[in-house]
């Protein structure tokens, strides 16, 4: 008999299919793999530097933008102060820095 009190062990047939059942899967997840580089196209994108110019328009186009102060709460989350609509609403903000998403409560129900 058996010494251990564990689960009844499968047959080695049946371990031996299961065996080969896995490397047959990965053997053909690795040749579709393989398939799939070998048929992608290289895009090639060429770089280049600003000339002196070039960066000065930059930085005068960036320091004509208007900014926002955010604030950090305990590197979790980022709001700010904002404004919305016409006449002008303030609101409180949590920026989602993961997306192009801007999530404002609504106004307060008076």
């Amino acid at each position: 008999g058996r010494s251990s009190g564990g689960p009844p062990r499968s047959p080695p047939q049946t371990r031996n299919r299961k065996s080969k059942r896995k490397m047959k899967t990965a053997t053909v997840l690795v040749v579709a793999l393989l398939v799939a580089l070998c048929a992608a196209d290289v895009i090639k994108i060429p770089l280049r530097r600003f000339t002196p110019e070039q960066k000065e328009q930059l930085r005068a186009a960036q320091a004509a933008l208007p900014t926002e102060k955010l604030t950090n709460t305990q590197n979790s989350e980022y709001y700010g102060v904002i404004t919305i609509g016409t006449p002008p609403q303030v609101f409180t903000t949590i920026m989602d820095t993961g997306s192009s998403n801007l999530w404002s409560p609504p106004p307060p129900v008076t």
